[in-house]
């Protein structure tokens, strides 16, 4: 009797939860139909870089008579770049503050992958300056921001020995840059003794809080 009222009970069971996954499987079919643009919801970069490009859009009120012209911003990016980001960030980081014409000129004799896609991205935003922003010389440029971010890895299987296997990644980054009119900013170096003095100096302002 007991056998019987537990097969009962377990049948009743695998009804009820038929019946839960009938109602609900319409929603998750519309829910799956694309599983590659639900991952693209969250990335890694930031939420300004999120929006890089639209910046472009932004419409600033008149100036008032007698104000410093403000000079022209150019935002310009290229996604899904098929290198290491973190190989990137060097080229990056070193044609920061440099004049458009200087940063073409070092990517140009470097021998890496990233340096010649960030010299097609560099002369992609030149042109933008010139057609879309109003820019009178293209060579008026500087570099005011260059960084790289982490785009959507891939992930694929690596073969072992033995029936085993592993995780690769197939590594992606995003290049961001923005283009400014005008010279680039001069940036006074410090020297090690500058440096030394102002060391001694936080040392000396140094305060013991929640004290008598």
């Amino acid at each position: 009797m007991g056998v019987k009222m537990a097969a009962t009970m377990t049948r009743c069971g695998i009804a009820s939860i038929r019946t839960i996954l009938g109602i609900f499987h319409p929603r998750l079919a519309t829910v799956a139909v694309c599983p590659q643009q639900m991952s693209c919801l969250h990335t890694s970069t930031t939420l300004e870089a999120k929006f890089w490009e639209k910046k472009n859009k932004i419409v600033y009120p008149p100036q008032l008579p007698g104000e410093p012209r403000r000079p022209a911003e150019v935002y310009h990016s290229r996604r899904q770049i098929k290198y290491s980001k973190d190989k990137m960030w060097y080229l990056a980081k070193m044609i920061k503050g440099m004049s458009i014409d200087q940063a073409v000129a070092q990517l140009e004799f470097n021998d890496k992958k990233g340096a010649k896609i960030m010299k097609e991205v560099l002369l992609e935003a030149q042109e933008m300056a010139v057609k879309n922003h109003n820019v009178e010389y293209k060579s008026n440029l500087y570099l005011a921001e260059s960084y790289t971010g982490k785009g959507m890895y891939l992930k694929r299987i690596r073969y072992h020995g033995r029936g085993r296997f592993g995780i690769m990644d197939k590594v992606y980054c995003h290049y961001f840059v923005k283009l400014v009119e005008g010279s680039p900013p001069t940036i006074k170096e410090k020297t090690s003794l500058d440096q030394a003095n102002e060391y001694v100096e936080n040392l000396k302002r140094r305060t013991i809080i929640h004290s008598l």
